[in-house]
């Protein structure tokens, strides 16, 4: 499973203008249609509940999943055509009745946002995964969490299935109107809530009370371009490389090759 990881990730390198993007494009479908029975599952939507404009909630079920061992913060790949695949955070995984369920807030209007408001109970999903995203130490404590609408899924996997860790959430909103209400849902009504850009702000308030040690983190999730922004401001209030952790959903437009720099 490896080397086909390996191979998708090498061929998301290859330029992604004019003739590269096609040679892209063809290699992944070549990739999919030789390899893909091996590593693909069939599922079935169950349930598809629209909470809000934005936010939907999706329920899956099958058999692989009663097999495949799950960490939260784990993501999968639902294949949406023979060359397009998008990713999803679980929110939760019952293994013994082989249901997930996946918080999905849509953004724009692309096949990842089409497909999780247009899915309908009894369709068909074919799952890659679950696979490697944001894995977190069973020896931590304590997480600080940042994040915005895309990861209020990953946070609540978080809370609900580490007990031992005390997690405090500080997420940037679109619409703090529709946020609060899906928080609540989510048992997440206790988190800090800003509107969009205010990362000096949010980076005072995750530092304060912070104390760095090896059984507390601070993790960084969802835009990337303010990740890097709370970022830079936690280095100067005198945070350490090693205390964070960032996990990008969005935002890659600005660095194409999605690497953050330090």
């Amino acid at each position: 499973m490896q080397n086909l990881f390996f191979l998708q990730k090498k061929t998301l390198s290859i330029h992604k203008e004019g003739k590269g993007k096609n040679i892209m494009s063809k290699v992944k479908n070549v990739l999919l249609k030789v390899l893909g029975p091996l590593f693909l599952s069939e599922s079935k939507v169950v349930s598809n509940e629209r909470l809000s404009p934005h936010f939907q909630f999706l329920t899956i079920k099958g058999k692989s999943f009663k097999k495949s061992e799950w960490i939260p913060g784990q993501k999968i790949q639902v294949r949406l055509s023979d060359d397009i695949m998008r990713s999803y955070t679980p929110s939760s995984w019952d293994r013994q009745n082989g249901v997930v369920q996946t918080l999905v807030y849509m953004h724009g209007k692309g096949p990842g946002a089409l497909w999780a408001r247009d899915a309908k109970p009894g369709s068909k999903a074919t799952i890659l995964g679950p696979r490697g995203s944001l894995v977190l130490s069973e020896e931590l404590k304590e997480v600080v969490f940042f994040g915005d609408e895309t990861t209020f899924g990953l946070a609540y996997a978080i809370k609900e299935n580490f007990k031992q860790l005390s997690v405090r959430c500080f997420f940037e909103n679109t619409d703090l109107r529709e946020s609060k209400p899906v928080l609540e849902r989510f048992n997440l009504q206790d988190s800090t809530l800003y509107t969009l850009s205010q990362y000096d702000i949010i980076a005072s308030d995750i530092a304060r009370g912070y104390q760095s040690s090896t059984t507390s983190k601070i993790v960084l999730s969802g835009k990337q371009q303010s990740i890097v922004a709370i970022r830079q401001k936690l280095y100067t209030l005198g945070i350490l490389p090693e205390d964070i952790i960032v996990k990008v959903y969005w935002g890659w437009k600005d660095d194409p090759n999605g690497k953050l720099k330090k």
